[in-house]
């Protein structure tokens, strides 16, 4: 509890002072709406901020926030998803890059795997219970040109096999045509 009160009393020391119109102190704002809580209002505050500057300070700190409300709201689950996703994908060097992991890997949303198992996100990863493989990426592309020629492979055969069916069948014609000229 006192770790508690010692975080929320450094977040509302820490925050810009009021009356300013610059993302960081819209931003502090928005956290002291969801800290009295109010979820869907301090939500549209950290998407209105991030609408109105997407590259600022803390528009990574808005998409977690933002992701960590729809979180607390009813049925905004495939919200908090986007924008926690979307994090991963814009910010990865944001310090916020394990807990987006974290939410993600609670929901069972997997989306953005690949993209932390291509950049070797250990920590991020760590939250899926998946480790770090850096050297995946070539062994995929090794694999995925082999899929590749396997794959020609198959339609060869299959262009083959096709034109061995298409001579059966002619020659069946035949066969059956000359049948009804005998018959006659």
């Amino acid at each position: 509890m006192r770790t508690a009160l010692v975080v929320i009393a450094g977040l509302l020391l820490a925050a810009p002072a009021a009356g300013q119109d610059d993302p960081k102190t819209r931003f502090w704002e928005a956290r002291r709406i969801l800290l009295k809580g109010d979820a869907p209002s301090a939500a549209e505050l950290f998407r209105t901020v991030l609408a109105a500057d997407p590259k600022s300070e803390v528009a990574d700190d808005c998409l977690y926030w933002m992701g960590r409300c729809y979180l607390r709201m009813k049925d905004r689950e495939p919200d908090a998803a986007v924008a926690l996703n979307r994090l991963v994908r814009d910010w990865p060097e944001s310090p916020f890059l394990a807990d987006a992991a974290r939410e993600l890997a609670a929901m069972g949303d997997r989306t953005s795997l690949p993209l932390l198992r291509e950049r070797g996100a250990a920590k991020a990863l760590a939250e899926f219970g998946e480790a770090a493989r850096p050297s995946a990426a070539p062994v995929a592309e090794k694999a995925e040109a082999g899929l590749s020629a396997e794959v020609r492979r198959l339609e060869e055969e299959v262009k083959r096999l096709r034109r061995e069916v298409e001579e059966a069948l002619a020659l069946v014609k035949k066969l059956l045509d000359a049948k009804k000229e005998t018959q006659r």
